[in-house]
């Protein structure tokens, strides 16, 4: 699994791709999926909440188009109320990103809100064409999708 300390390898090895003038897509997958890692740690780590939860990532972090600078952009999802419990849980995988010199962009959501805002907002159509649940959290993303 991926530790802050694979996430700075594989940043130095993004950079010295880019320097050779091979910071292409490849590289910038690569670069991706070593943050997925790192993410799915961090959720499988995180204190449970009383619902479940998810990760989706957008963006071009979404698209596994992550580049050495750019922000994570992350929408954490919950099936159900916010509580504290999924404060804390939000708290202990956001702050290690942080840790790690990450810039996040998050949304925080339940289900409900997330349909509902989908519903009105045309702003919100992104989301649909450029995100992706992590590997590890795609089963309960199916049960999202529904709703």
């Amino acid at each position: 699994m991926a530790t802050s300390l694979s996430v700075e390898s594989a940043r130095e090895e993004l950079s010295a791709a880019a320097a050779r003038g091979e910071g292409g897509r490849t590289a910038l997958r690569r670069f991706s999926d070593c943050v997925d890692e790192f993410l799915e740690r961090l959720f499988a780590e995180a204190p449970r909440a009383a619902v479940a939860s998810l990760i989706v990532a957008l963006g071009g972090y979404g698209r596994r188009q992550l580049c050495l600078h750019s922000d994570i952009d992350v929408l954490l999802l919950f099936d159900g109320q916010i509580e504290e419990a999924e404060e804390k849980r939000v708290r202990s995988i956001l702050h290690p990103l942080w840790d790690a010199r990450f810039s996040v962009g998050h949304q925080i959501r339940n289900s409900c809100s997330r349909c509902s805002t989908r519903a009105r907002s045309p702003a919100t159509r992104p989301f649909s064409i450029a995100s992706r649940g992590a590997s590890a959290l795609r089963p309960p993303m199916r049960g999202f999708s529904t709703r």
